[in-house]
């Protein structure tokens, strides 16, 4: 069993798992910059009506960060590096925010809807986030 264990530890190369770590806390910055940009930008107080109780606006914001996280793990996925993932993932922050704006032009009451905690508006808010998440994840080529 010994002889096994060296045989996996010797296979284990400390490289991928830097390239691992630095690539994590690359995605888990660019989350961090993407929720408090979104934050800010939207006229709701998410954090403040989520700590209230309202479930419309936490159903919104999990669908914002849920395509924020389909863009940013396409980005990763197709990097050859951790600057070109830097690169990719600062675009597709870019194309989320402004999509953002965008929706609010199309659905003008949307965020009234939600601070009003509206689910339906809430289930077209997260929609519509994972959609564009999708496309823009779609649209990353090297």
């Amino acid at each position: 069993q010994t002889a096994t264990m060296q045989g996996l530890l010797a296979m284990i190369t400390i490289d991928p798992l830097l390239a691992f770590g630095q690539h994590l806390l690359t995605g888990l910055a660019f989350l961090t910059l993407f929720v408090v940009i979104f934050l800010q930008v939207t006229p709701s107080k998410e954090i403040a009506l989520i700590r209230s109780g309202n479930g419309a606006a936490a159903l919104g914001l999990a669908g914002a960060v849920t395509g924020f996280s389909i863009a940013l793990s396409r980005a990763i996925e197709v990097s050859s590096s951790l600057s070109e993932a830097a690169i990719w993932a600062g675009i597709a922050l870019v194309a989320q925010i402004g999509a953002q704006f965008i929706a609010q032009l199309i659905y003008p009451k949307l965020y009234s809807a939600l601070d009003e905690n509206n689910w339906a508006a809430a289930i077209v808010k997260a929609g519509t986030a994972i959609a564009i998440g999708l496309i823009n994840a779609a649209c990353m080529t090297p």
